[in-house]
């Protein structure tokens, strides 16, 4: 009699390889921080008084003894405009956005000074307002009317880019129509000197946030910039601290 096998058993299957976790989604938290650069800069560039300056120029002309009707120095200040558009256009890839910036807004705050200081001391000195009003147009086109346009265009990335460039934008006109609506009633209120002394720190306030948390996008990709704000190294404040910490 022949001796029963017992039935050989199958081989056991392979252990599957473990699962590989799911990535990730890419936190956008860091979206906050170029928003929040293109909105300030938004406001402060309308909030630094340039339709004041530009629609109330000929007015504040009369106004300020300037020799014959305001009209020639009106022509003056637009022409002032013009020509320093043009010539800015190429500087912005030659000396970097940001330093046009933080120059223009600071030459900006010391013309709306030169108008404040005429206003409250009695319009004893003409010639301020002329200064004043040609300084605040030049600054204007020098920079810091296009760079925060500019800038809109570099710190936010393809995916979000329309609707936080919409953001930006609806806060610049918005701006724009607060501040031409409410210029002559502050200006009862508060009277010239007041209002412009008022412009004018909105632009010193404009450099000191400027020079804090506006990086430089001069010859840098998007990506580049992208990836700057996601390490929290874009703004020159985030990154200095950083260089800091590193170096200690």
């Amino acid at each position: 009699p022949g001796i029963s096998r017992a039935p050989e058993q199958a081989p056991a299957p392979p252990a599957a390889a473990p699962a590989e976790p799911a990535p990730k989604p890419r936190s956008s938290a860091w979206l906050w921080k170029p928003m929040s650069i293109s909105v300030v800069l938004m406001v402060g560039q309308q909030l630094s008084g340039i339709n004041a300056v530009i629609f109330y120029a000929e007015p504040i002309l009369k106004d300020s003894c300037f020799p014959g009707s305001g009209s020639a120095g009106a022509l003056l200040v637009a022409g002032v405009q013009a020509a320093i558009t043009v010539a800015s256009a190429p500087l912005m890839d030659v000396l970097g956005r940001r330093k046009m910036l933080l120059a223009a807004a600071a030459c900006m705050g010391a013309s709306q000074a030169l108008i404040a200081v005429f206003f409250l001391t009695g319009r004893l000195v003409p010639g301020l307002a002329l200064a004043g009003l040609v300084g605040a147009v030049a600054s204007f086109s020098f920079g810091f009317g296009a760079i925060p346009w500019a800038l809109m265009g570099e710190l936010f990335p393809m995916h979000v880019r329309g609707v936080a460039s919409s953001v930006a934008s609806l806060t610049n006109w918005a701006m724009s129509f607060a501040v031409t609506l409410a210029f002559p009633r502050f200006v009862a209120e508060f009277g010239e000197g007041g209002v412009f002394a008022f412009f004018s720190a909105v632009c010193a306030g404009t450099v000191v946030f400027a020079a804090a948390c506006v990086p430089e996008t001069k010859g840098r990709s998007l990506e580049d910039i992208e990836r700057s704000f996601r390490q929290g190294t874009a703004c020159p404040a985030g990154s200095a601290a950083q260089s800091g910490g590193l170096g200690r």
